[in-house]
């Protein structure tokens, strides 16, 4: 996959979704990898965020919702895009039944296609033993947000485990966001879930 073409599809989607906003959260998080010392997926948010600047100073015509939603998900190249993105995306419906998932998402949860068709949270529910998390009272809290107010949501670093092969439960630190992919009426018809593993780099005050 050319990450380039990546970064502009991910500029595309952040700018449709957050307006004038785009270009400053792609640079923040691309200067937040830099903290973690993530040069890869640093350079990759300097990309989307270059990509952003570029595209926002264009003029581009409105799309009417169903030519948006045709784009984003009946089109052949979002799907391709979908499916060999570095980035670890899921698909939802609005009452949160799995859609589709990327290699990537599954490989980073541990996962296979037969999560399609379940419910998000019978998939990832709590782990029992860390009730102080809060995963799924803050996951659906955000995707609620997402379908009612139809624009996209940006997460702080959560701690999600999840199951392995053996169906046991491993600790996982994410960064999470959620964009709204809407209906010919406007309304949220699908989520776009983005996930990002930051295991490695949450801080021990974040752990606590």
């Amino acid at each position: 996959m050319n990450r380039a073409k990546d970064a502009i599809f991910v500029a595309q989607a952040l700018l449709d979704e957050l307006g004038a906003d785009a270009c400053r959260i792609a640079a923040e998080r691309a200067a937040a990898l830099v903290r973690d010392g993530d040069t890869t997926d640093a350079h990759f948010w300097s990309q989307v965020a270059a990509a952003a600047r570029v595209l926002s100073a264009s003029p581009r015509p409105q799309l009417p919702p169903a030519r948006r939603r045709q784009i984003m998900v009946q089109d052949r190249q979002f799907r391709q895009s979908f499916k060999v993105s570095p980035n670890a995306y899921l698909l939802l419906t609005s009452d949160l039944v799995i859609a589709d998932a990327n290699p990537a998402y599954m490989k980073a949860t541990m996962t296979t296609e037969e999560i399609r068709g379940y419910g998000l949270f019978e998939i990832f529910p709590d782990n029992p033993a860390a009730p102080e998390a809060n995963a799924v009272l803050n996951l659906r809290g955000s995707l609620e947000r997402v379908l009612r107010t139809g624009k996209a949501d940006l997460m702080a670093v959560q701690r999600y485990d999840v199951r392995g092969l053996d169906r046991l439960f491993e600790e996982r630190w994410w960064e999470p966001s959620n964009c709204p992919i809407p209906n010919d009426d406007g309304r949220p018809e699908l989520i776009l879930h983005h996930v990002r593993d930051v295991t490695a780099h949450a801080s021990p005050a974040i752990r606590i």
